[in-house]
């Protein structure tokens, strides 16, 4: 598992920073890494929700994304 912090733009930019991301992974990060949860960065579970959301809008990953925040631990799943 890879563990990194996520690139926070902005408040709009979700789905241009998932993809500059992806493009760094695929660059970047064995396709042997079999998952990889982005650490917070102090984001709202909200916020994290909708980064994923574009991350995997991106399609088919060599990797599973998640998300490991505290904040979020703390807090309802937005949409359940």
């Amino acid at each position: 598992m890879l563990k990194p912090t996520r690139v926070i733009a902005g408040m709009k930019c979700a789905q241009q920073v998932a993809e500059v991301t992806r493009r760094y992974l695929l660059r970047h990060v064995a396709v042997a890494v079999p998952g990889i949860v982005f650490l917070s960065g102090g984001q709202k579970a909200e916020d994290a929700t909708d980064y994923l959301n574009a991350m995997n809008s991106l399609g088919p990953h060599h990797w599973q994304f998640s998300f490991s925040h505290e904040q979020a631990l703390q807090a309802p799943v937005p949409g359940a």
